[in-house]
């Protein structure tokens, strides 16, 4: 649990960096979005923020991750 909590951790700092970097943003502000991913989209974004040139395919990627995980738990 500790493990997986430091290695989402880890995660969510590179790509708040390939974020803020890429798309010239403040790296705090997409940090309450990817705190609502888990480990494995964490991974599966950092290779996506590679095709956009924009980052509001990014946000729609996150919202629709978070909008299906919500429904399959209900």
């Amino acid at each position: 649990m500790i493990t997986e909590y430091i290695r989402a951790e880890g995660q969510m700092a590179i790509i708040s960096q390939q974020l803020s970097k890429r798309f010239n943003m403040d790296k705090e502000s997409v940090k309450p979005r990817l705190n609502q991913l888990e480990s494995n989209d964490l991974l599966e974004l950092s290779t996506l923020i590679l095709d956009y040139d924009r980052p509001e395919p990014i946000y729609h990627w996150i919202d629709e991750r978070v909008k299906s995980r919500t429904a399959s738990h209900i």
